[in-house]
């Protein structure tokens, strides 16, 4: 008689086991769903980011030419400010500096001039923006004087990208 209650809790604990191991089984395969759905998820993001990468190599080349470009000799914009306007002093000439890209910063000066010959305005621009990095316009304001022709008040701002 101890035999078959040894074997019949033998049979018992086999059941349990066997029921114990479908449950994990089930457990597991409904994971692996879950599992299988963040992979591919993470599959298409990896996609896509090589897409991104590769519609990127081209300004990635064009950055890296640029960064190798060296200035030209006289090429600093308070320099170029005092040739051009000679003997016009700006009134104010503060400059500003944000970030820009990781390794980029974006440089801005706001030139202000009382009475200035506006043929003068033109020649800078044309030299800032031959210089290294070039220099553009964002924004100017002629405003014309009452005393004499073609000069006036003259407001520039102009910003450059430049490698930190």
């Amino acid at each position: 008689m101890n035999e078959t209650r040894f074997t019949g809790s033998l049979w018992i604990a086999a059941g349990i086991a066997l029921a114990a191991g479908l449950a994990l089984t089930a457990r597991t395969a409904g994971r692996l769903g879950e599992a299988r759905e963040r992979l591919d998820r993470k599959i298409e993001e990896v996609a896509a980011i090589r897409a991104i990468e590769e519609r990127a190599a081209p300004y990635r080349a064009a950055q890296e030419a640029f960064a190798r470009l060296a200035p030209p000799p006289g090429g600093e914009l308070p320099e170029l400010i005092a040739r051009e306007f000679d003997p016009h002093k700006p009134d104010d000439a503060p400059e500003f500096r944000r970030e820009s890209a990781p390794g980029w910063a974006i440089r801005q000066r706001e030139i202000v001039f009382s009475d200035v010959p506006f043929e003068k305005v033109g020649r800078f621009l044309q030299a800032a923006e031959s210089l290294r990095p070039p220099w553009r316009l964002v924004k100017g304001m002629l405003r014309p004087s009452a005393g004499t022709a073609g000069a006036g008040q003259c407001v520039l701002l102009l910003e450059a990208l430049e490698r930190k």
